[in-house]
């Protein structure tokens, strides 16, 4: 069920992310096109390219909690034993889940506060909680694939418990 879910989600930031970054080389493009060759200021390019860009950032770290792919220091890791890797593999998944679960509360709290506020762009006047809705969905989706991560370890883990001391 878990797997299931985490799929159906992996899908939907996908196509966010790739539909964020399609709109947003658009409104580059045409921005562009308009100052040089039309000649006239298409003034929201700014203010979309950067929700935009947030659009896919969020939704970008989502999925790369997932694919395991951030950045991060190997060298001491490297240093101990295959069971103290794996242990302080499930440790910094469980800190790191820790972390997108705060923000996850503080943007929420900050997307509240949008919501009583009734702020909207400079510009466009989109409000401001459609603007930044992606901060707490991309760390609500970061937090259910951290926990899914732990999850298979711990999992694997119960599976195959002896794998170091059998290599011996």
């Amino acid at each position: 069920m878990l797997n299931r879910l985490d799929r159906i989600f992996i899908k939907i930031e996908s196509t966010i992310c790739v539909i964020s970054f399609l709109a947003m080389v658009a409104v580059v493009v045409w921005s562009v096109l308009c100052r040089y060759f039309l000649e006239i200021k298409f003034i929201y390019a700014e203010e979309l390219t950067r929700n935009l860009t947030v659009y896919a950032i969020f939704f970008g770290t989502s999925l790369a909690v997932k694919e395991k792919a951030h950045v991060g220091v190997e060298a001491f890791v490297n240093l101990l034993p295959e069971s103290g890797r794996k242990n302080l593999q499930i440790v910094t998944d469980i800190l790191t889940c820790i972390v997108y679960l705060g923000m996850l509360v503080l943007s929420i709290s900050v997307m509240m506060n949008y919501s009583r506020t009734g702020q909207t762009t400079t510009l466009t006047k989109i409000p401001m909680t459609i603007a930044y809705f992606c901060v707490p969905a991309g760390m609500f989706l970061s937090v259910l694939h951290s926990l899914n991560q732990i999850v298979q370890e711990i999992k694997a883990r119960k599976n195959n418990p002896g794998s170091e001391e059998a290599a011996k």
